[in-house]
């Protein structure tokens, strides 16, 4: 059995990564790791979805005051038709791997891969901008 390290903080304020099957290897320690440099106040925790219940997922991104979610697997071609909000590169993709909350809603947005993903996405989850 794994055991996952425990974080302690005043306020968490929650940033999700969204799977169907499995979270890639090393996401969760990374961003954590990031997020605890920069933001002491987040936490990264994994959230596992059957592609059923992805239309009631910004429901519970409300209700549990999740900040963002980074999206994985097949679930980055999935879960943009049950957005409302989508930038324009995720709208001509088809895709999208970041749903960030800006004010009161939720927009879903296709972040390049590079070296600097992992910061690029913290630094976009964490800003609330």
């Amino acid at each position: 059995m794994r055991t996952i390290k425990h974080f302690e903080v005043e306020t968490p304020k929650i940033i999700g990564v969204l799977c169907d099957r499995r979270i890639p290897k090393g996401l969760l320690r990374r961003l954590n790791r990031i997020l605890a440099k920069q933001h002491s106040s987040f936490v990264c925790l994994p959230f596992r979805v059957e592609p059923k219940y992805l239309k009631n997922v910004i429901a519970c991104m409300q209700l549990i005051d999740i900040h963002g979610l980074i999206i994985t697997g097949d679930h980055t071609k999935r879960i943009g038709r049950f957005m409302t909000h989508i930038d324009k590169s995720a709208k001509k993709t088809g895709l999208v791997n970041v749903i960030v909350k800006r004010k009161k809603r939720f927009v879903g947005l296709l972040i390049e891969q590079s070296p600097q993903f992992y910061a690029e996405i913290v630094r976009l989850l964490t800003s609330g901008k």
